[in-house]
């Protein structure tokens, strides 16, 4: 507070109410930071990936496997095009003749894996296994899965070469998808290597770039699981799996669908950009699945509850802030007034007696 105090007769007082200097309060404050944390744990939340590496070792209670229970194989090749025929290329021009000789030292493949692989249900994957499998070149190789919406499933894939006293790296592409995906996924090494089917690669469509949007087009349309468990050009990776909820859909005329899953081991030039190319050479991999029960699986309507939570925030904190400043200042008007109030005292009686006798 300031003003003016004179003493003595006829002195003015001139007194101002104090300045109004903390509109944002402690209360103001903490809505702030509390408006900060909650935004910083929504980013947190939603921008975390859903595939997330795992940090220990790669070793688990290894159980021996089984095939055509808990795992299938399967495989893509180029000499065999899916219509019960057997493609021979010979001078650019293929023919059917289901005896030719196949270099089997690149096409390590056995013939029922891409003739006729298990193709029938799975059991629920909850134990820990170790896979050696080969690819062949320019070829695919995948292992048919069923996993637990109850456990955390880690895969572990190293991609190995034959050649022991080769230096270099082997680099190729691994892919996780559900089977709808994987169907999409054969038709594309089919029209990418049978000349009966419409077959064409929009890299080479023309001489300049293409545009992003168009760089990884694939009529047949096929992702990786989520979108984000796809891992090209690496010779080994280390990634995570965590269901929501068994892959289980309902179409519109009753029909239960059942996704089970594809662990792609890929050596072929597929139509991404940024995929591996084919090495001229077979593909061995290393493959080490670890599973581990889930202590605590949050029900799926808990996604939506806290995005709402979240984008309701960002609506309401700046309404509740604006809301206090403007009350805040309206209170200040109410208890003080900005005009300076002046008084005039006069001298008392006794003070004008005493004037008085001293004259």
């Amino acid at each position: 507070m300031f003003g003016l105090y004179a003493e003595g007769e006829g002195a003015l007082k001139m007194k101002y109410p104090r300045a109004s200097t903390s509109i944002c309060d402690d209360r103001m404050k903490a809505v702030v930071l509390a408006y900060f944390f909650i935004s910083v744990l929504g980013f947190a939340i939603f921008l975390s990936p859903n595939a997330s590496a795992a940090n220990h070792e790669c070793e688990g209670n290894v159980q021996p496997t089984s095939w055509n229970e808990t795992f299938a194989k399967h495989a893509l090749v180029p000499h065999y095009n899916g219509r019960g025929e057997t493609v021979v290329v010979e001078d650019d021009v293929e023919t059917n003749d289901v005896s030719a000789n196949i270099d089997l030292n690149l096409h390590p493949e056995e013939r029922w894996m891409y003739v006729n692989p298990y193709s029938a249900p799975l059991d629920t994957l909850t134990s820990d296994h170790f896979i050696q499998t080969v690819v062949g070149n320019d070829s695919a190789g995948a292992i048919r899965l069923n996993l637990s919406s109850t456990h955390r499933t880690t895969f572990c894939v190293s991609l190995l070469s034959n050649n022991m006293s080769s230096t270099d790296y082997l680099f190729g592409d691994v892919y996780l998808m559900t089977s709808s995906e994987f169907q999409k996924y054969q038709t594309s090494y089919s029209m990418k290597h049978d000349s009966y089917m419409y077959s064409y690669d929009m890299r080479d469509f023309d001489d300049e770039p293409s545009p992003p949007e168009w760089q990884n087009f694939d009529i047949t349309s096929w992702k990786s699981f989520r979108d984000v468990h796809e891992y090209e050009n690496v010779q080994e990776t280390v990634f995570s799996v965590n269901l929501d909820a068994p892959e289980v859909y309902s179409s519109i005329f009753g029909e239960t669908i059942w996704d089970e899953f594809y662990l792609i081991i890929d050596g072929w030039d597929n139509s991404r950009t940024d995929d591996g190319q084919a090495l001229g050479e077979p593909v061995y991999a290393d493959v080490t699945i670890l599973t581990s029960p889930r202590s605590f699986v949050l029900p799926n309507w808990t996604v939506a509850l806290v995005f709402f939570i979240f984008c309701a925030s960002l609506v309401a904190v700046p309404v509740i802030l604006n809301q206090r400043y403007m009350k805040a200042g309206l209170q200040e008007r109410q208890e003080q007034t900005f005009v300076p109030t002046v008084t005039k005292e006069y001298p008392s009686h006794n003070q004008q007696n005493t004037a008085i006798e001293e004259e």
